[in-house]
């Protein structure tokens, strides 16, 4: 069993969740084999990205606060006003330094922000991850086994040398665990 992490943030609670993603052996492998190239990120520019978020089917969150939409079978987006270059750095990060064969981190893509619309919009283009979310599976030993594998994992990985508590890169930190 092999476990995938999205950090959400819910909006009617201000806190962080990590929503978990339990992958078969087949999307394991799949990810495993799946080479990512520039063909791979999204050409359009980020006004036409922003069209596309705002047509396609959603994965996860609300109208109200943050969205996941899925922009192809390879790439999806998060976004919101929830949503910062912090997180994108961050996520960056772990996908770098995550032992793959314990958790899987979604590949950043792309990051921007949007002020079209009066208010700040961050948009987080990445990897989409095929998998079925952990409440949605039964809470066996295995599935609690593999979660508690990947949290334990999550806590062993370095900060970056020379680095003041504090998202990678610095900036302001946001929500809790």
């Amino acid at each position: 069993m092999y476990i995938s992490l999205e950090v959400l943030r819910r909006s009617n609670a201000l806190k962080l969740y990590l929503c978990f993603t339990v992958l078969t052996s087949e999307h394991y492998d799949n990810l495993n084999m799946a080479t990512h190239t520039d063909s791979d990120i999204p050409e359009p520019d980020n006004t036409a990205l922003i069209q596309m978020c705002q047509r396609a089917p959603l994965i996860a969150g609300s109208s109200f606060g943050n969205r996941i939409v899925r922009l192809s079978d390879t790439l999806v987006a998060k976004y919101g006003m929830g949503v910062w270059r912090e997180e994108a750095r961050n996520q960056e990060y772990a996908y770098a330094h995550v032992d793959k064969s314990i958790l899987y981190v979604p590949r950043v893509f792309r990051y921007f922000d949007d002020i079209s619309q009066g208010s700040r919009v961050g948009y987080l283009v990445m990897e989409y991850v095929p998998g079925t979310p952990l409440d949605s599976v039964d809470a066996d030993s295995d599935a609690m086994m593999a979660v508690t594998r990947a949290v334990k994992h999550l806590s062993r990985i370095p900060a970056p040398k020379s680095h003041v508590p504090g998202p990678v890169g610095q900036g302001a930190s946001r929500g809790y665990l």
